[in-house]
């Protein structure tokens, strides 16, 4: 019988794909239900593999770190045969980011089909650091930001800071109007004796 003998070096695989050749006697025998066994679990090894790559989001995660998780992956893919062109891989990186990262979208998907990986690369880290640098900012000075966007409303059209203002000089200035109406109206009238 096949595998009647004690290896510690294939101690695993007796473990774990003893039931597939038990009472087979010959090596064609064997191989054909191994075959089978780890075929069925490559497909879903690389079913596995796209189903994270396509769905992986950077989130909170350092850029440096999604990006090398999302670069182990497609090289794992392609060890198991089933390699990733690097605009794909580009663009399912890009698809990963949040409405933050919109600008660098734009420019990288642009020049997709002439940048390197490296420069790819190159590209998002320098963006990142500039946006958490923005961030660092806003964080550290809130009331200038609360100014900047206060100003920016007042700049927006139709916007009239002054119309409070106008509203009640306007409402005084007639009701002073109104008095002086109703003084000459009935105003007595003045008695003057001749000398």
């Amino acid at each position: 019988m096949v595998l009647d003998y004690y290896d510690p070096k294939i101690q695993c695989f007796r473990h774990n794909a003893l039931a597939q050749v038990v009472g087979l006697s010959t090596s064609r025998a064997v191989w054909d239900p191994l075959q089978k066994h780890y075929a069925s679990k490559s497909r879903a090894r690389i079913m596995q593999l796209r189903c994270e790559l396509q769905t992986m989001r950077k989130g909170s995660k350092p850029m440096k770190d999604y990006f090398l998780h999302a670069k182990e992956l497609a090289d794992s893919l392609a060890a198991s045969g089933h390699p990733i062109s690097d605009p794909n891989l580009q663009q399912i990186i890009l698809s990963g980011l949040d409405n933050a990262y919109d600008a660098i979208v734009t420019t990288l998907t642009a020049t997709m089909a002439d940048i390197t990986m490296d420069d790819f690369y190159a590209h998002l880290i320098a963006f990142d650091i500039r946006l958490e640098a923005q961030t660092v900012m806003l964080q550290q000075h809130p009331v200038a930001n609360i100014a900047t966007q206060q100003c920016n409303m007042s700049l927006k059209p139709g916007f009239n800071q002054n119309r409070n203002r106008s509203y009640s000089g306007n409402q005084y200035r007639n009701h002073g109007q109104g008095m002086n109406r109703f003084t000459n109206r009935y105003q007595p009238v003045q008695w003057f004796q001749s000398e």
